[in-house]
């Protein structure tokens, strides 16, 4: 029987409180204690590669030593370290997931059910009763492939760092205001922005933006995915910096990888780049001259980039009005229409048509091709 998705739900809520209260409370010595007391469950491998308690529970969960419904071993091992976890952090959780198996095993309480020798299907009601010398399987609940590809987010935060250049950027500070009002608004997110930094300081800033929010654990265990919005003059070399330097889109992003971001792992870091990528106007062709798609993906996990334009070409942006900045209007107006449905990269999709296909956003006999480059392993929805 699948999981009702409010189960699975209330079961990712479980594991980020349970990660969140045992960070908190547990020392060094009392981690590595919980990880020897777990040789019976965990490999290894996994108890080498658990640097939280997160990832703790989600080796447990891929080896349905914990799912929906079933916690009683875990409870019994966390008590050992402080009987409050379980009656305080998983009980009042786990009775709401009971309740609601429970109303979802009631509602297919009655299948069908051939009886006897003839061809007629009766209803037949189930019991927990098993027939007389007849083993009861055992049964285990099999979380369904959408739940398993989704970015967690419940119980936790976003957070966003804006990188803005505002030099010969006229409309540069209304993009980051809306930005922010956004974000804020609508998803709660936590933001930092940065302005109008020559490439050392920027360089600097960003190790130690990543060390207090990313790398830290008393922060990172607060936000389910990190996004970092940078507007800025661009050309094929990279982002200009204040000081007229360029500075990498590959540099940006190596700050913020997995490895160096071991607090962060497994979690969606999101690059949102409003900037020129060359000199050239993206023409508007025919079908059949589009180019074949040529783009390999590397191997760097959970991270996703998504450019106003693609390499060599200008971005535009409408001055004295309140659109600003294409890419960042259409992207924004996106989100707020399609959240609730779709996820980032359908999203995002859908921004790449708008400003590529619809007359609305032709300049003459020019247009705007936004692209993304990415390697997000699961589906990251905004909540």
């Amino acid at each position: 029987m699948p999981v009702p998705k409010e189960a699975l739900d209330k079961h990712a809520y479980l594991t980020t409180q349970l990660s969140n209260y045992i960070d908190s409370s547990i020392d060094k010595d009392q981690y590595e204690q919980l990880l020897n007391r777990l040789k019976s469950v965990l490999t290894p491998k996994d108890r080498n590669n658990a640097k939280t308690i997160m990832h703790i529970l989600e080796s447990m969960e891929k080896k349905s030593f914990i799912a929906p419904g079933k916690y009683a071993d875990l409870k019994k091992i966390l008590s050992e370290f402080d009987e409050r976890i379980a009656r305080d952090v998983i009980e009042p959780i786990e009775e709401e997931i009971n309740d609601i198996l429970a109303k979802n095993s009631k509602s297919t309480k009655i299948q069908p059910e051939l009886r006897g020798g003839g061809d007629i299907a009766v209803a037949s009601s189930y019991t927990d009763e098993q027939p007389p010398n007849k083993k009861r399987k055992t049964s285990q609940i099999a979380i369904p492939d959408s739940a398993k590809y989704v970015y967690a987010n419940s119980g936790q935060k976003g957070l966003m760092l804006i990188l803005n250049f505002s030099r010969d950027r006229e409309g540069s500070t209304d993009d980051v205001e809306k930005l922010k009002s956004f974000f804020e608004d609508k998803f709660k997110f936590e933001i930092e922005t940065l302005s109008d930094l020559k490439k050392e300081d920027l360089q600097k800033e960003l190790t130690e933006f990543r060390d207090e929010y990313l790398n830290s654990s008393r922060h990172a265990k607060k936000y389910y995915c990190f996004v970092c919005v940078i507007t800025s003059h661009g050309n094929e070399k990279g982002i200009k910096t204040d000081d007229r330097q360029p500075i990498t889109m590959d540099e940006i992003t190596s700050y913020f990888k997995n490895k160096e971001t071991p607090q962060f792992i497994g979690k969606p870091k999101i690059f949102l780049v409003q900037a020129c990528r060359g000199s050239a106007t993206q023409p508007v062709v025919t079908p059949d001259d589009w180019p074949e798609d040529t783009m390999s993906v590397p191997h760097d996990a959970d991270i996703l980039i998504a450019y106003a334009t693609t390499p060599g070409y200008k971005c535009f942006r409408t001055k004295y009005s309140d659109i600003g900045a294409w890419f960042i209007h259409v992207l924004l107006e996106e989100i707020e229409e399609s959240y609730e449905s779709d996820h980032l990269e359908d999203m995002l999709i859908s921004v790449r048509h708008k400003l590529a296909i619809d007359e609305e956003w032709r300049q003459g006999d020019f247009c705007q091709m936004p692209c993304t480059w990415t390697t997000l392993t699961k589906r990251l929805f905004f909540r």
